[in-house]
């Protein structure tokens, strides 16, 4: 029953009472899920429109630098990007070639040469896109090899000399002369594989955290040629043969 006032009139409680049921929790929030959704999507939008402003505005340049006077050893190091070293021929001039690629902010690149030490190293900015520098390293006789990418490849072939080869992501692969006596060669996600002359005995340590290991020379733990071949994720093998 309505109640009613004393003059038959509704009562106010009867006028103020609710017509139905409160709006869901739900249905409340939408204005607010709308505007978050709303700036999901601007963000994506952003986020496209700056890679593909950055893929048309990547700009490169080729650097070279001659290795001139007795050098000992070369180091030379990138943030992206594949390093290739290998021996000079008779008659050719040691050196150093490397492309740099970048959009909108320039890498910082270093080359000194001081007594008989060289070092050549690509910094990428801290908010960099399409930022790489591939290296091919043409080295003289004797030079010991320094190489590290943190992403990319390393690819040292022939070292007559020291060589500590390293990418963080990248598989690395050396090869040695018999004049070579030490190598470490060290990834921590890619293969490693190191190729010693024929004929040497070599004290070899290879391991592999995730992957398989091939061994295919006789180590000699008392031989005062090292080879260290080391991953965490990927294929340790160390084979005779060139």
């Amino acid at each position: 029953m309505t109640p009613t006032a004393r003059d038959g009139s509704p009562s106010p409680a009867a006028s103020t009472a609710p017509s139905g049921p409160p709006p869901a929790a739900s249905e409340s929030a939408l204005p607010a899920i709308r505007v978050l959704l709303g700036g999901v999507a601007a963000l994506m939008v952003l986020a496209a429109a700056v890679t593909v402003a950055g893929a048309l505005a990547v700009r490169d340049r080729v650097e070279t630098h001659a290795l001139t006077g007795p050098i000992s050893a070369v180091h030379v190091s990138t943030e992206v990007g594949d390093i290739r070293t290998r021996p000079a021929g008779p008659g050719e001039q040691p050196r150093l070639d490397r492309r740099v690629q970048w959009s909108f902010w320039d890498p910082a690149t270093t080359f000194r040469a001081e007594r008989g030490r060289v070092e050549a190293a690509v910094h990428c900015p801290p908010i960099s896109l399409m930022c790489s520098s591939d290296v091919e390293l043409i080295v003289p006789p004797g030079a010991a090899i320094e190489a590290r990418t943190g992403v990319g490849d390393v690819v040292v072939v022939r070292a007559d000399s020291t060589v500590a080869a390293e990418a963080s992501v990248g598989d690395v692969e050396v090869s040695l002369d018999a004049a070579a006596r030490q190598v470490q060669a060290v990834s921590d996600t890619g293969d490693v594989t190191v190729r010693v002359a024929p004929g040497q005995s070599y004290a070899v340590q290879a391991d592999t955290d995730v992957g398989t290991r091939e061994l295919r020379v006789a180590s000699d733990p008392a031989s005062g040629r090292v080879v260290i071949a080391r991953t965490a994720t990927g294929d340790v093998r160390v084979l005779a043969g060139q």
